[in-house]
Parts: structure tokens; C-alpha cells; sequence
């Protein structure tokens, strides 16, 4: 199976997916939670316009990521 990245909510102490998943049974799932309120909190990058889809103006530039690996590195050493 292909890595996808699937809504859910919370309720009763079970997470739900939004939408359903197809799965033929038996599957163990590493389930990784992000508040979606953080991504929409962030301030948006300037959009391309030829991005689509519900991340549009959240992604940084190329440059914009080579910079911010520079400095990661440079905390590295």
C-alpha cells in the first residue's frame, strides 16, 4: 500500500476517517496526528500558480526549503 495522508476526527475515543478507507481488513496502520488549526495558523507562503489543492499557499519555495536545511545543518555541528 501506498503512503496516503487521511482526515479523521475523534469521537467516543476512536479516530474516524472523514472519508472512507478501502482496505480488504486486517491492516495495521502507523497513524501520525496533526491539528490541521496549525497548518491554517501558519502565515501562507506566496502561492505559485500552478499549485492546486487544499495546501495551496502553505509550501515554501525551493529556496525557501534549501535555506531552512542549511540551517538545520548548521544547528548540527
Amino acid at each position: 500500500m501506498s503512503p496516503r495522508i487521511v482526515e479523521a476526527t475523534y469521537e467516543d475515543g476512536l479516530l474516524r476517517p472523514v472519508e472512507a478507507i478501502h482496505d480488504s481488513g486486517n491492516q495495521i496502520y502507523l497513524v501520525t496526528i496533526l491539528e490541521r488549526d496549525i497548518f491554517r495558523a501558519r502565515k501562507p507562503a506566496q502561492s505559485k500558480p500552478n499549485l492546486r489543492g487544499k495546501y495551496r499557499g502553505f509550501l515554501s519555495s525551493a529556496e525557501e526549503f534549501a535555506r531552512g536545511k542549511q540551517a538545520e545543518k548548521a544547528l548540527e555541528r
